[in-house]
Protein backbone atom coordinates (compact mmCIF):
# COMPACT_ATOMS: atom_id res chain seq x y z
CA UNK A 1 0.00 0.00 0.00
CA UNK A 2 0.88 3.55 -0.30
CA UNK A 3 0.15 7.15 0.51
CA UNK A 4 0.22 8.42 -3.12
CA UNK A 5 -0.90 7.35 -5.98
CA UNK A 6 1.31 7.66 -8.90
CA UNK A 7 1.45 5.20 -11.62
CA UNK A 8 5.01 4.84 -12.02
CA UNK A 9 4.83 2.94 -8.19
CA UNK A 10 1.79 0.56 -9.15
CA UNK A 11 3.92 -0.34 -12.28
CA UNK A 12 6.98 -0.52 -10.29
CA UNK A 13 5.38 -2.73 -7.75
CA UNK A 14 3.32 -4.92 -9.96
CA UNK A 15 6.69 -5.42 -12.41
CA UNK A 16 8.38 -6.42 -8.72
CA UNK A 17 5.75 -9.11 -8.51
CA UNK A 18 3.67 -7.55 -5.91
CA UNK A 19 0.19 -8.99 -6.51
CA UNK A 20 -2.20 -6.50 -5.12
CA UNK A 21 -1.79 -2.65 -4.68
CA UNK A 22 -3.89 -0.67 -2.27
CA UNK A 23 -3.79 3.32 -2.21
CA UNK A 24 -4.77 5.02 1.18
CA UNK A 25 -7.01 5.52 2.02
CA UNK A 26 -8.85 2.53 0.85
CA UNK A 27 -11.61 0.50 3.01
CA UNK A 28 -10.88 -2.18 5.72
CA UNK A 29 -13.18 -4.61 3.07
CA UNK A 30 -10.95 -3.87 0.37
CA UNK A 31 -7.87 -5.32 2.41
CA UNK A 32 -9.58 -8.15 3.72
CA UNK A 33 -11.19 -8.70 -0.40
CA UNK A 34 -7.66 -8.87 -1.44
CA UNK A 35 -5.68 -11.07 1.36
CA UNK A 36 -8.76 -13.43 0.63
CA UNK A 37 -8.15 -13.32 -3.14
CA UNK A 38 -4.37 -14.12 -2.35
CA UNK A 39 -5.23 -17.10 0.32
CA UNK A 40 -7.39 -18.82 -2.33
CA UNK A 41 -5.15 -17.75 -5.22
CA UNK A 42 -2.69 -19.94 -2.71
CA UNK A 43 -4.65 -22.73 -1.92
CA UNK A 44 -2.97 -26.25 -3.40
CA UNK A 45 -3.80 -27.01 -6.84
CA UNK A 46 -2.54 -29.88 -9.03
CA UNK A 47 0.26 -27.26 -10.08
CA UNK A 48 1.16 -26.56 -6.49
CA UNK A 49 1.81 -30.01 -5.37
CA UNK A 50 4.21 -30.58 -8.53
CA UNK A 51 5.88 -27.22 -7.14
CA UNK A 52 6.15 -28.71 -4.05
CA UNK A 53 8.34 -31.31 -5.61
CA UNK A 54 10.81 -28.57 -7.28
CA UNK A 55 11.60 -26.76 -3.27
CA UNK A 56 14.27 -29.84 -2.96
CA UNK A 57 15.91 -29.24 -5.98
CA UNK A 58 18.99 -26.71 -6.50
CA UNK A 59 18.62 -24.08 -9.87
CA UNK A 60 21.23 -22.31 -11.38
CA UNK A 61 19.92 -19.08 -13.32
CA UNK A 62 22.12 -17.71 -15.71
CA UNK A 63 21.40 -14.87 -17.88
CA UNK A 64 23.22 -11.75 -19.28
CA UNK A 65 20.22 -9.51 -18.36
CA UNK A 66 20.03 -8.22 -14.57
CA UNK A 67 16.34 -7.81 -14.69
CA UNK A 68 16.08 -11.23 -16.34
CA UNK A 69 18.05 -13.25 -14.15
CA UNK A 70 16.13 -11.28 -11.17
CA UNK A 71 12.75 -12.30 -12.51
CA UNK A 72 12.88 -15.80 -12.47
CA UNK A 73 14.68 -15.92 -9.53
CA UNK A 74 11.55 -13.89 -7.77
CA UNK A 75 9.58 -16.30 -10.14
CA UNK A 76 10.95 -19.55 -7.81
CA UNK A 77 11.39 -17.87 -4.63
CA UNK A 78 7.45 -16.61 -4.11
CA UNK A 79 7.07 -20.50 -5.49
CA UNK A 80 9.11 -21.68 -2.07
CA UNK A 81 11.71 -23.01 -4.27
CA UNK A 82 14.97 -21.02 -2.47
CA UNK A 83 18.60 -23.04 -3.84
CA UNK A 84 18.54 -20.39 -6.75
CA UNK A 85 22.50 -19.37 -7.45
CA UNK A 86 22.62 -16.25 -10.42
CA UNK A 87 24.92 -16.20 -12.91
CA UNK A 88 26.02 -13.63 -15.90
CA UNK A 89 27.74 -15.97 -17.95
CA UNK A 90 28.15 -19.66 -19.33
CA UNK A 91 31.35 -20.25 -18.41
CA UNK A 92 30.63 -18.89 -14.91
CA UNK A 93 27.27 -21.65 -14.62
CA UNK A 94 29.38 -24.41 -16.05
CA UNK A 95 31.95 -23.73 -13.15
CA UNK A 96 29.18 -23.75 -10.65
CA UNK A 97 27.49 -27.23 -12.08
CA UNK A 98 31.02 -28.29 -12.01
CA UNK A 99 31.82 -27.73 -8.62
CA UNK A 100 28.46 -28.39 -7.00
CA UNK A 101 25.06 -30.77 -7.92
CA UNK A 102 22.98 -28.54 -9.53
CA UNK A 103 19.43 -29.94 -10.99
CA UNK A 104 17.72 -27.89 -13.12
CA UNK A 105 19.85 -24.91 -15.29
CA UNK A 106 18.12 -22.36 -16.51
CA UNK A 107 19.95 -20.91 -19.53
CA UNK A 108 19.04 -17.98 -21.99
CA UNK A 109 19.82 -18.82 -25.31
CA UNK A 110 21.18 -15.62 -26.49
CA UNK A 111 24.30 -15.84 -24.42
CA UNK A 112 27.72 -15.78 -26.27
CA UNK A 113 30.05 -16.79 -24.02
CA UNK A 114 29.15 -20.40 -24.06
CA UNK A 115 26.05 -20.93 -26.61
CA UNK A 116 23.14 -23.42 -25.24
CA UNK A 117 23.77 -26.07 -27.67
CA UNK A 118 27.94 -26.02 -26.30
CA UNK A 119 26.37 -25.55 -22.96
CA UNK A 120 24.18 -28.84 -23.57
CA UNK A 121 27.33 -30.39 -24.95
CA UNK A 122 29.44 -29.40 -21.58
CA UNK A 123 26.90 -30.52 -19.58
CA UNK A 124 27.10 -33.86 -21.36
CA UNK A 125 30.56 -34.43 -20.67
CA UNK A 126 30.49 -33.35 -17.28
CA UNK A 127 32.77 -35.46 -15.41
CA UNK A 128 30.07 -36.84 -12.60
CA UNK A 129 26.89 -37.38 -15.23
CA UNK A 130 24.78 -38.47 -12.73
CA UNK A 131 24.87 -35.45 -11.46
CA UNK A 132 23.81 -33.37 -14.96
CA UNK A 133 21.35 -31.01 -14.08
CA UNK A 134 18.46 -30.67 -16.38
CA UNK A 135 18.24 -27.64 -18.80
CA UNK A 136 15.50 -25.55 -19.64
CA UNK A 137 16.28 -22.69 -22.12
CA UNK A 138 14.92 -19.21 -21.80
CA UNK A 139 14.43 -16.49 -24.70
CA UNK A 140 12.93 -13.15 -24.49
CA UNK A 141 12.52 -12.37 -28.25
CA UNK A 142 12.40 -15.70 -29.92
CA UNK A 143 13.46 -15.76 -33.60
CA UNK A 144 12.34 -19.06 -35.50
CA UNK A 145 16.51 -19.87 -35.98
CA UNK A 146 15.79 -20.74 -32.13
CA UNK A 147 12.77 -22.73 -32.57
CA UNK A 148 14.13 -25.23 -35.29
CA UNK A 149 17.51 -25.40 -33.42
CA UNK A 150 15.91 -26.44 -29.98
CA UNK A 151 13.67 -28.79 -32.20
CA UNK A 152 16.17 -30.60 -33.41
CA UNK A 153 18.67 -30.52 -30.48
CA UNK A 154 15.78 -32.48 -29.13
CA UNK A 155 15.35 -29.76 -26.21
CA UNK A 156 12.00 -30.44 -24.86
CA UNK A 157 12.39 -27.45 -22.07
CA UNK A 158 12.02 -23.94 -24.16
CA UNK A 159 10.38 -21.19 -22.91
CA UNK A 160 9.57 -18.64 -25.22
CA UNK A 161 8.68 -15.11 -25.28
CA UNK A 162 8.39 -13.11 -21.95
CA UNK A 163 8.44 -15.47 -19.26
CA UNK A 164 4.83 -16.68 -17.48
CA UNK A 165 4.21 -18.48 -14.37
CA UNK A 166 2.62 -21.84 -15.92
CA UNK A 167 4.73 -22.01 -19.15
CA UNK A 168 8.15 -21.65 -16.96
CA UNK A 169 7.17 -24.18 -14.63
CA UNK A 170 5.61 -26.61 -17.42
CA UNK A 171 9.20 -26.59 -19.42
CA UNK A 172 10.68 -27.44 -15.76
CA UNK A 173 8.26 -30.45 -15.66
CA UNK A 174 9.16 -31.81 -18.57
CA UNK A 175 12.18 -31.50 -18.75
CA UNK A 176 12.76 -33.35 -15.66
CA UNK A 177 10.07 -35.94 -16.70
CA UNK A 178 12.01 -36.45 -20.33
CA UNK A 179 15.10 -36.95 -17.95
CA UNK A 180 13.84 -39.36 -15.22
CA UNK A 181 14.26 -37.02 -12.41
Amino acid sequence: MTTREYRDSVEIALKEGVDYYLIKPFHLNSLFEQLEKRFHKSQKGPQESKIQTLRSLSFVVVNLDTESRYKIQQLLLINGIQNVILSDSGTKALRVVSEKKVDVLIYDCNLLDVYWLDMKIGLEELEYPAYTPVLVVTSVSPVQKEFDEVRRAGLSAFVPGEIKQNDFFEAIFKALEVNDY
